[in-house]
């Protein structure tokens, strides 16, 4: 396992507020390639948050964070002989319709999931506010 000398993405916007445009797009693009290859191998990450984001001091440059997806503890492998995955873990802030909703999470999801995550990690990043929280839609420490 690599050491990533830093902390999370999260603690990032707590600490110093949302990140800029074009920060955002540098993280968001990482993101989205990371999110590429583990698809790419059957792998669906079903947790992907800024919390589960690691920011890597040593690696980055002003301006370009560079960052690593972790937590893979909820993660589900759907090559192995299922085509979807049924039960709902992660955050519920970060769940994408189809697992939230009872009538199609009896179908299953797959993938497109992390997708959905990766947009509201995306809003969270520029706003530093989730989404769809109700009220009170500040990030918490």
């Amino acid at each position: 396992m690599e050491l990533v000398e830093g902390g999370e993405l999260f603690e990032d916007i707590v600490s110093h507020g949302c990140l800029t445009e074009s920060e955002a797009r540098y993280v968001f693009l990482q993101l989205a390639d990371a999110l590429r290859y583990i698809h790419s191998k059957g792998v669906v990450h079903r947790d992907l948050k800024p919390e589960n984001i690691l920011v890597d001091k040593k690696e980055s440059r002003p301006g370009l964070p560079e960052v690593k997806i972790s937590d893979f503890g909820h993660s589900k492998l759907i090559d192995d002989g299922y085509s979807t995955a049924l039960t709902r873990v992660g955050t519920p802030q970060y769940w994408a319709p189809e697992v939230l909703d009872a009538r199609t999470n009896a179908r299953g999801y797959n993938e497109k999931v992390d997708l959905w995550s990766l947009g509201v990690v995306l809003f969270v990043m520029l706003e530093g506010t989730y989404p769809f929280d109700g009220a009170d839609n500040s990030l918490e420490d």
